[in-house]
C-alpha cells in the first residue's frame, strides 16, 4: 500500500477530472453557442431572471443534461432502471467505504465512533 502522502496527488488529480470536464465542455458550448446562437429552453423562458444565474449558465446545463436523457429515451432506458442501478451503486460504494473504513486504523475519536457505527458484528 501507498503512504498516503503519496496517495494525494493522486486522489486531487482524478477528483478535478469532473470539473476539467465541465469546464471544458463550458467552452464547447460558448463555441455552437457563437456559431449557431445560444439554444433557448421553453423552461428557462418562463423562468424569472435570476440575479445570481446567467442564462448562457442555466442554457448549458440544460444542453449537458439533454445528452445523456436523449441517450437513455434512445436506448429504451425507464427512469425506474436509472433509479435502481443508482441505489446499486450507492450502496456497493456504502460497502466500499465500511471495509476500507474498518480497515484503517483509526486515530480521531470521530473515525473510531464511526467504525463502531457501521462495523458489522462478529459471528
Amino acid at each position: 500500500m501507498l503512504p498516503t502522502i503519496m496517495m494525494r496527488p493522486m486522489f486531487v488529480f482524478l477528483w478535478t477530472l469532473p470539473l476539467a470536464f465541465w469546464v471544458l465542455m463550458f467552452f464547447v458550448f460558448l463555441a455552437i453557442s457563437a456559431v449557431r446562437g445560444v439554444p433557448r429552453t421553453a423552461r428557462i423562458d418562463r423562468v424569472a431572471r435570476s440575479p445570481y444565474l446567467p442564462r448562457v449558465v442555466m442554457e448549458f446545463g440544460y444542453w449537458m443534461l439533454d445528452m445523456p436523457a436523449n441517450a437513455c429515451v434512445r436506448l429504451g432506458i425507464s427512469p425506474n432502471a436509472i433509479t435502481t442501478l443508482s441505489l446499486a451503486f450507492t450502496l456497493a460504494a456504502a460497502a466500499c467505504f465500511t471495509v476500507r473504513l474498518a480497515s484503517v486504523e483509526p486515530r480521531h475519536p470521530a473515525v473510531q465512533a464511526s467504525v463502531r457505527l457501521v462495523a458489522l458484528p462478529s459471528v
